[in-house]
């Protein structure tokens, strides 16, 4: 008896850091996350009508799949054990992933989710993943310079600073006053 209890609480004790539910529950999970989040998920009725019509009803019903994707990137983030970090990251690309099937692509956070879901991956050195993802978020959103700024660090990353110089080029076409996308450019030069 005395083994078993043993072997239970050293269990428990390996296990901790995977038993993180599946959505934001506490302030600091909220603190780090959009406003939109913390009204979804324990909001007012008045507050989640306001988020219901900014988003539509066909967006908003799956909100709380993206809210807890980002969770669970900040959670890794913090995460100094291995194991959980990267436990972390892939619940996050599973809960990006849901919105990408089930929101509308009209969904206006759509380029915001394949961004994040590029990081995750990127992440977990699923590059060639990264990369489809960033490009669906430009693919959604022509202004979106967060992913051209991550395409480019991953060729840099990878020596292949033709194209990196490139991809940063493409996204100065679109928006010339990017300061990351400068930043990139005179570092690339």
């Amino acid at each position: 008896m005395r083994k078993e209890g043993g072997l239970f609480l050293l269990a428990a004790i390996l296990l901790a850091p995977m038993a993180v539910g599946a959505y934001p529950k506490t302030s600091k999970d909220f603190a780090g996350l959009p406003k939109y989040c913390y009204a979804r998920m324990r909001g007012s009725e008045a507050e989640k009508q306001v988020w219901k019509s900014r988003f539509g009803r066909e967006s908003y019903i799956h909100l709380h799949h993206y809210c807890s994707g980002l969770d669970y990137l900040n959670k890794a983030n913090r995460s100094a054990d291995r194991k959980a970090r990267e436990l972390m990251l892939t619940k996050a690309i599973k809960q990006f992933n849901y919105i990408e099937k089930h929101a509308p692509q009209s969904f206006a956070l759509m380029p915001e989710n394949y961004y994040n879901r590029g990081k995750a991956m990127k992440r977990m050195k699923d590059i060639s993943g990264a990369l489809e993802s960033f490009h669906k978020s430009i693919q959604l959103n022509k202004k979106y310079t967060r992913s051209y700024a991550a395409i480019s660090d991953i060729y840099a990353d990878s020596g292949n600073k033709a194209d990196a110089l490139k991809i940063v080029q493409q996204g100065l076409k679109v928006v010339p006053k990017s300061k990351a996308l400068k930043r990139r450019l005179k570092e690339l030069k």
